[in-house]
Formats: C-alpha cells, structure tokens, sequence
C-alpha cells in the first residue's frame, strides 16, 4: 500500500527515470496538475486517460484565465479576500494577541 501512495507506477515509469514530483514541484499549482495529468495519461484505462486529459484541460483553461487577469489587473478571488481583511495597526493593541518584537 506504501508504495501505492509514495511510488504510484503511473508517476515513476517515465522513459528518463525522473519522478513526475521532482518536476511539478517547481511549478504553480496549475502548472503542476497540467503536467501531472499528462505524465499520467495512458498508464491506466481509455476512461481514465480521458479524464486526465480533460483534467489537464481545465487547468490550463484556469491558468490563462489566472494570467489574463494579471494582465488586465481584475483581482483574484484571493486578492479580493484579502482586500476585504481589516488593517493591522502594530501601534493600537488587538484584545487577547501579544506581539512581542525584538529589535
């Protein structure tokens, strides 16, 4: 079962003998999942190689959306979450939070 999870064959049985985490851990999520599905395409049914392709799809459809948004500089959900957040002010005391800075 270990070896299911940490050594999946459909991730390790690359021609060049790289393991597909030791790419997409250097990418953006997005950018990660794109190569992961595809590294995985073919190593299990039709079904399945379809699916991860769609997959691969839909992330790269999210990932040109994300960079598009860039360009015209419309916030990102998260960058609306976070304009939404309240000012933190170091100078005025929050009730039960203790800030200790050392200089």
């Amino acid at each position: 079962m270990d070896k299911e999870i940490n050594k999946a064959p459909h991730y390790n049985e690359h021609p060049s003998g790289i393991e597909c985490i030791d790419v997409v851990r250097h990418m953006n999520f997005n950018c990660g999942s794109i190569i992961k599905y595809i590294w995985r395409n073919g190593k299990k049914t039709n079904e399945d190689a379809i699916k991860d392709l769609k997959k691969a799809q839909f992330y790269i459809n999210d990932e040109i959306k994300r960079l598009e948004n860039l360009e015209t500089k419309i916030p990102t959900k998260y960058e609306r979450f976070i304009n939404q957040l309240p000012d933190f002010n170091i100078d005025r005391p929050v009730k039960g939070v203790k800030v200790n800075v050392k200089v």
